[in-house]
């Protein structure tokens, strides 16, 4: 009766410790606060389809930037961030145009400007719209190997100081990564 009672308990205890550490998890995730970096980054973390399911479900963030350079960091701003997980195909839709990113190639009506960053890629494109173009400058993080888009816009980061923007790039390259290792999509 001990032997086969054994099995039994084994799977109590592992079930257990489960239960208990699972919710501390979740709690760190939608809390997250990368170290060594000066900005005020807060992650809630919610899944929300697009367009009833016919585009890859995506995550939603917010999270503020906080110029280093002021010394009461009053200086903050809004950023509304859109992460695309493991799709072939992302496509994100903006006030100000649309746009398509492929894993294998980018289609020849968006133009980019890249700045190699380890695995990631910052990106500055432009949208062409028959004879109209329209320049939308926003913030990218791609990784072709997993399929993560990031979308980070912030309104006036052109007019931010070079220290502000460095942060700025480092504190977005955190959260990638640690979403990246700590988040999987839906099945």
């Amino acid at each position: 009766m001990r032997s086969r009672d054994a099995p039994a308990r084994s799977w109590l205890v592992v079930l257990l410790a489960l239960i208990c550490v699972l919710p501390a998890y979740a709690a760190e995730l939608r809390n997250f606060r990368p170290r060594g970096t000066s900005l005020d980054i807060t992650v809630p973390v919610e899944w929300i389809p697009v367009d009833a399911g016919t585009d890859p479900d995506r995550i939603q963030l917010a999270f503020q930037v906080r110029n280093p350079a002021s010394a009461d960091n009053a200086q903050a701003a809004n950023v509304g961030v859109v992460i695309f997980v493991g799709a072939a195909m992302a496509t994100f839709r903006k006030t100000r145009g649309e746009a398509t990113l492929d894993n294998t190639h980018f289609p020849g009506y968006v133009e980019l400007e890249h700045s190699a960053n380890d695995s990631e890629e910052a990106i500055r494109y432009q949208i062409r719209k028959g004879d109209q173009t329209t320049v939308i400058r926003e913030n990218f993080l791609w990784n072709a190997d997993t399929g993560i888009v990031i979308v980070a816009s912030a309104p006036d980061l052109d007019a931010a100081s070079a220290e502000w923007k460095q942060e700025y790039a480092r504190g977005i390259d955190i959260l990638l990564g640690s979403l990246r290792r700590s988040i999987a999509p839906k099945p």
